[in-house]
């Protein structure tokens, strides 16, 4: 964690992200450049999913994914609100009201999965918090052979979001 390794950081998510949710989300752009290039979100991939979550929140749940948005925090503390809030100013009709903000650790958990569920019931989008452990055991889960448990992983952390 810290500054000096956050391009390393924001690196090895774009690939690993890819790796776990691939072929629900595909083609990673990283800097995607929004609102004529006055923003930027830190990767954004398509959303191509045709079952699990990320087909299930557009078509059941009738929420914008076009595409879902991913910010990087390489933090040594948890992300606080103004974290939160970059993300959830980046989501908009076009691109979609999903993304996944990815962070070292929480020290507290039910805090900032607290914060994200206030973000959602103030209607300004649902954000999936994941840290290294929650990477870590998708990949697990992948190399175990059963990465159709994946899905039921993060759709759990949606539960917590939603709940």
């Amino acid at each position: 964690p810290g500054d000096e390794e956050a391009t390393d950081f924001h690196d090895l998510m774009i690939g690993t992200l890819e790796f776990i949710f691939y072929p629900a989300l595909i083609n990673p752009r990283k800097e995607h450049p929004i609102h004529d290039g006055r923003k930027r979100i830190d990767i954004t991939y398509t959303n191509a999913a045709t079952s699990g979550l990320f087909y299930r929140i557009p078509v059941a749940r009738r929420i914008v994914a076009v595409k879902l948005m991913v910010e990087c925090k390489n933090y040594k503390n948890d992300p606080g609100n103004p974290e939160l809030d970059q993300l959830s100013g980046r989501f908009g009709r076009d691109q979609g009201w999903v993304g996944i903000l990815v962070a070292r650790s929480f020290n507290n958990r039910s805090l900032f999965i607290a914060r994200c569920r206030d973000t959602a019931r103030a209607g300004r989008g649902f954000i999936l918090p994941l840290v290294d452990k929650d990477i870590e055991r998708m990949l697990d889960l992948i190399s175990e052979g059963r990465r159709e448990e994946v899905d039921r992983f993060i759709d759990g952390i949606f539960d917590e979001v939603i709940s």
